[in-house]
């Protein structure tokens, strides 16, 4: 089983990826080596970092001689309403799947360059590091967390089946990967998924990155992700939820998290060549846009309820565990 979720957790949204890629080689190799039929289990989320996006794409950028006609995939959370609650939706999610599948064992992904694998394994460390001097490595990010975020009064909402934390530590390390990406989703940053990116792509190559997103279906589905949660974030709504932390700590990350937003945007669209987020995919940002008007008020009135609720007004409370439900289901990811 691979686990996306805690890998991108740990590493950043990059970093995981990569690493999941060269362990399903190595596997596959000491399967093959061993003669042992292998089938590798899919834990994918929702979002980009828990493995979310597009199965079908990301099952033909899986690495050659890794899929072999056998897959399985774990469908959670709000996925599963998603593709499964109506009958026709569901026939076609399967027909993807297994159509993705037959092409991805019939017709076998074209092996990286060196010049690929070498590259994305800087973008990978690059990546790594800016993630982790964030989140693992500043003391002051726990508390900004907790107070630019609704992590802590997710716990009133009955959606999981486990506590938030591993143990009785309220630290970043035992935190639970889903309602780490489930707090960053509520306000509009999505940060987990793009965070290190930025930088990680920015002081690379864009020739050669531009030719690995040409020619290598990994890298072309790891952009893709990068963009469309890219352009579901939102930092005109972030920002007022950066008011509900400590000034001291609101005037020191928050513009290190914006900056690295807008590397993050602008080296994606550098390596796509386009003007905007998602002008490949008119459909999915006509979608995606379509949501934004019922969803911003909530996340307005959300900011309110919380101030109100920080403050003692616990008969605030249930009308914020509403609006939580609200932007989960209009975000189309929790966890």
């Amino acid at each position: 089983m691979l686990g996306y979720s805690d890998s991108a957790k740990d590493a950043s949204f990059l970093a995981s990826q990569w690493a999941l890629y060269g362990a399903q080689e190595g596997l596959a190799r000491q399967a093959d080596a061993h003669g042992v039929t292998l089938r590798f289990f899919h834990g994918r989320g929702g979002s980009p970092s828990r493995g979310g996006g597009l199965s079908h794409a990301a099952i033909l950028a899986q690495p050659p001689d890794t899929v072999r006609g056998r897959i399985r995939i774990t469908v959670q959370g709000e996925t599963i309403s998603a593709r499964y609650s109506d009958p026709q939706l569901a026939l076609r999610s399967l027909d993807q799947t297994v159509a993705a599948v037959m092409l991805g064992t019939a017709s076998q992904p074209a092996r990286a360059e060196d010049a690929f694998r070498v590259e994305m394994e800087a973008i990978a460390r690059r990546s790594r590091e800016a993630y982790q001097a964030l989140v693992h490595e500043d003391e002051d990010f726990m508390p900004f967390l907790t107070q630019i975020t609704p992590l802590n009064e997710l716990a009133g909402l009955n959606i999981g089946s486990r506590p938030a934390y591993r143990g009785d530590a309220r630290e970043i390390e035992s935190l639970r990967a889903i309602p780490w990406v489930f707090a960053w989703t509520q306000n509009r940053l999505v940060l987990p998924s793009w965070y290190g990116a930025g930088v990680a792509l920015a002081e690379g190559d864009l020739d050669l990155h531009r030719r690995m997103w040409r020619d290598w279906s990994f890298f072309r589905s790891v952009c893709d992700m990068l963009e469309m949660v890219l352009f579901k974030s939102d930092l005109g709504v972030a920002k007022r939820y950066r008011d509900l932390a400590d000034p001291e700590l609101a005037e020191r990350l928050w513009p290190v998290i914006v900056e690295e937003h807008d590397r993050a945007v602008d080296s994606v669209l550098a390596i796509t060549g386009e003007d905007r987020l998602l002008a490949g995919a008119p459909t999915l940002r006509a979608r995606l846009e379509h949501r934004n008007p019922w969803i911003d008020p909530l996340s307005h009135i959300q900011v309110e309820l919380l101030h109100r609720v920080r403050a003692g007004d616990e008969g605030s409370r249930e009308a914020l565990l509403a609006t939580v439900t609200g932007i989960a289901a209009g975000m189309q990811n929790t966890g």
